[in-house]
């Protein structure tokens, strides 16, 4: 192998690698050698809640629960004013899918992502920084991938770690921030959000089925106020329909081909993506396994140590 070709394999960016990860420029910054170290247990923007963490925003996890809420009431309200037999059977298969998907909503919203313990790793000297000496590498399969320190959390990141800069943390297997809840998408956290989308699909299809039953067989004969309400309802259940119907195909198949969202943002940028070589892609069912059910993969130990460095 040439000296290029060397270079090119050791920072993964030959064979289009996804494993490969520029460090977070603006986070990731040298502190001075008198800067204190950070808790080895601190949460960053996030805190403590109840055997899990809650994100500084997370108050948007509470505007959230209370649409939902005032939306199920609303249709409820809707129905008791209608004479169908089908009332209540409508009515309880709402509320029962409300409470699924407000458990799996708090569930995603307060579980721990996958934050990494700060101070883990000595920061590295001027020299080493000097040199390109803050990174380490592993070999996953048959490419080598860089983890570079994070300055802001003072550790080495493993394969697929990233740091927020919302809740400034390092977390492992970085997916996304969610703005709506108000959380990191994570390792810790992946699997109740992939089922808070198919919960949500599925509900609000529920929702619109029901409603256009109400349309054609009650529209005529109800009053202006229930009109407002049935349409206002079905035009927030189709918008929400359609946004989680999109997010679920699109996460189904990151699942089978074993990407995150941040992976698979990164792949794209590439001159060929189609060609990009995941080293972390293991077969659809050991994909959904790892991501949705939880079972990690040897790579993904605190300090990847079941792997060799190089």
């Amino acid at each position: 192998m040439s000296e290029n070709a060397d270079a090119e394999h050791r920072s993964g960016v030959g064979s289009g690698a996804l494993g490969a990860f520029e460090p977070n420029q603006q986070r990731n910054v040298p502190k001075p050698p008198s800067a204190p170290r950070p808790d080895r247990d601190s949460l960053g923007n996030t805190s403590r809640f109840f055997g899990g963490v809650l994100a500084a925003d997370s108050v948007r996890l509470i505007y959230c629960i209370v649409a939902l809420l005032f939306a199920t009431l609303a249709y409820t309200y809707l129905w008791s004013t209608t004479p169908s037999k089908a009332t209540p059977w409508f009515v309880v298969a709402t509320w029962l899918l409300l409470f699924v998907n407000l458990f799996v909503l708090v569930r995603t919203a307060t579980l721990n992502p996958g934050i990494a313990p700060k101070a883990t790793h000595p920061r590295p000297s001027v020299e080493d920084r000097a040199a390109g000496r803050d990174y380490q590498y592993v070999r996953v399969k048959r490419l080598t991938v860089p983890m570079p320190y994070c300055y802001t959390c003072e550790l080495v990141r493993e394969p697929r770690m990233s740091h927020c800069a919302v809740c400034d943390n390092c977390v492992r297997r970085f997916d996304h921030h969610c703005t709506f809840i108000g959380a990191c998408i994570g390792a810790g956290n992946f699997g109740h959000f992939y089922a808070l989308l198919v919960a949500s699909t599925l509900s609000m299809g529920f929702v619109i089925g029901t409603l256009t039953f109400y349309i054609i067989h009650w529209w005529n004969t109800a009053d202006g106020g229930n009109q407002i309400i049935a349409g206002l309802l079905i035009c927030g259940a189709s918008f929400i329909f359609l946004n989680t119907s999109l997010m679920t195909g699109t996460y189904t198949h990151l699942i089978v081909i074993g990407h995150t969202f941040r992976e698979d943002v990164k792949r794209r940028g590439l001159p060929n993506p189609s060609q990009a070589y995941n080293p972390f892609d293991n077969g659809c069912w050991a994909n959904f396994k790892e991501m949705v059910l939880y079972q990690d993969p040897p790579f993904a130990s605190e300090e990847a140590s079941l792997l060799g460095r190089v």
